[in-house]
């Protein structure tokens, strides 16, 4: 299998070297799962290009999953546009974030590229998305655990200097938890859909880790599936930085 303890894998020469931060169970799994955050540093440029290399020596299958659309709930907040025009720059932006890296992704190893409304497509989302409301209104814990995760993005954002004033905190939670709840149900979805581990360099996300291994009454079909591996990238010494890919 594909990250067995005694592989030896070559090493990594770019600009930065992944580091596991937590999640050392990757190597049960053959199959890889890229959550995309369009927008964020960590999925562009040099950090990117180390992710595609570490996963592409330890994984047979890499499924790269362009969160694109999940961002319109930021741009709303942010830009303060419409629904609509919020859902058409998220959708802009995973297209462009795809025809940026193409070249990279078809390096990986039998690759699969899902955007996120490939997934609100598929027959069990309305349900997924049923079930997920449902537990949130039924199931203190999991709506406690959306609450503080809410209130620390805030404080990070404050500390950050990039919002406006805490009258905004009502907008600011309403559009976050709908983000946390339609994330939760999609993901509820990849699980059930895949066996694979969940590689990601941001903060850990809620639905990967909340009920990792434990079937909760109530809760989306799937939620208990998941594997997650969180990553962070080290400066190479005298590494050469690779050049960014340029859409034709």
């Amino acid at each position: 299998m594909s990250g067995s303890k005694a592989t030896q894998y070559p090493p990594q020469d770019g600009a930065y070297a992944v580091k596991v931060k937590n999640g050392a169970g990757w190597n049960a799994f053959d199959t890889a799962r890229l959550q995309i955050s369009v927008g964020q540093p960590y999925h562009e440029g040099d950090k990117l290009a180390a992710t595609a290399d570490w996963v592409r020596h330890r994984f047979g299958r890499v499924i790269v999953c362009v969160n694109d659309t999940l961002q319109r709930f930021n741009h709303e907040f942010e830009s303060g546009l419409s629904p609509p025009h919020a859902f058409q720059n998220a959708e802009r932006d995973g297209a462009d974030w795809i025809a940026r890296n193409g070249e990279l992704l078809a390096s990986l190893p039998h690759v699969e590229v899902h955007r996120w409304e490939d997934w609100k497509i598929w027959p069990d989302f309305a349900r997924s998305m049923g079930d997920t409301q449902r537990f949130y209104e039924e199931n203190a814990t999991f709506r406690a655990a959306v609450a503080d995760n809410i209130a620390a993005f805030w404080a990070r954002r404050s500390k950050a200097g990039d919002l406006r004033g805490p009258f905004r905190y009502g907008e600011f939670a309403r559009l976050s938890r709908a983000y946390l709840l339609e994330e939760t149900a999609i993901f509820s979805q990849m699980f059930k859909r895949d066996r694979a581990v969940d590689i990601y360099p941001g903060s850990v996300l809620l639905p990967c880790t909340l009920f990792q291994g434990q079937r909760v009454p109530g809760m989306p079909e799937g939620l208990d599936q998941g594997a997650f591996t969180r990553i962070d990238f080290a400066r190479r010494q005298n590494a050469i930085p690779q050049p960014s890919p340029v859409a034709a």
